[in-house]
């Protein structure tokens, strides 16, 4: 009976050590799921009175068009595109980030550490981001 306990709880050992080191090391995938509450569509947006729209695709992309008003903020121009950032925005504003499609994970990445580093809590990503933009009525 001893023998069966134990190899049980070493089991059970290796497998909480499995489990810890998953969630180490793909911690990044876990973006999608802490933002999901955080998607907002268009009509929403348009209600709220202060909006910082941020643009997360490659600073190309930025430059050929963008939502009017809208700043470039992305994870490979991070320390170029934060002072910016900054300088837009203010407490009381909502900040909508977007990139090219729903399929785009620019935006929640730049969510996510917006929230980190900056403690952040009106960041959102627009659902379907500059494709609903174009596609809007």
């Amino acid at each position: 009976m001893k023998r069966i306990l134990r190899q049980w709880l070493w089991a059970a050992a290796v497998a909480a050590l499995i489990s810890l080191g998953s969630l180490y090391f793909h911690r990044s995938e876990l973006v999608w799921a802490a933002q999901a509450n955080a998607l907002v569509d268009l009509p929403e947006v348009s209600k709220w009175p202060k909006v910082l729209w941020v643009d997360a695709r490659a600073e190309t992309a930025f430059q050929a068009d963008h939502i009017p008003g809208a700043i470039s903020l992305n994870e490979a121009d991070w320390s170029r595109g934060l002072p910016a950032f900054l300088a837009a925005w203010s407490p009381g504003t909502k900040v909508v980030i977007y990139c090219d499609s729903a399929e785009c994970g620019n935006s929640a990445e730049v969510t996510a550490r917006l929230r980190r580093e900056l403690q952040l809590k009106d960041v959102f990503v627009l659902r379907n981001g500059w494709k609903a933009w174009k596609e809007r009525s």
